[in-house]
């Protein structure tokens, strides 16, 4: 099953390498996406990627530990995931379309 969805990459593949210049890809495209959807939904407030952000809750490995469709219920829809979580349901990324096979 593919692991890698556009909006998602950044937390898929991690962070990009420091500060090196990338060709864009449609890896870094996604890794790219990943990091304004990060930033924009303010992700950073509960969750923690490379030391950056909320350490109690850290992204790192994320993509090697669940699978894309997990990654994005925990997201969309936290609840389905684990009835306990109080995190809130950012609904409008499940309209980001996959990335293409």
């Amino acid at each position: 099953m593919k692991r890698y969805g556009v909006a998602f990459g950044w937390l898929l593949f991690g962070c990009s390498a420091g500060g090196a210049a990338l060709e864009q890809t449609p890896e870094t495209e996604r890794i790219d996406r990943g990091k304004e959807v990060y930033r924009v939904s303010r992700c950073a407030m509960c969750h923690s990627i490379e030391g950056q952000g909320n350490k109690k809750n850290p992204l790192d490995g994320v993509g090697s530990r669940l699978e894309e469709d997990s990654v994005r219920k925990w997201i969309v829809s936290p609840r389905e995931m684990n009835p306990k979580v109080s995190k809130r349901a950012y609904d409008k990324l499940s309209k980001v379309e996959p990335a293409p096979p």
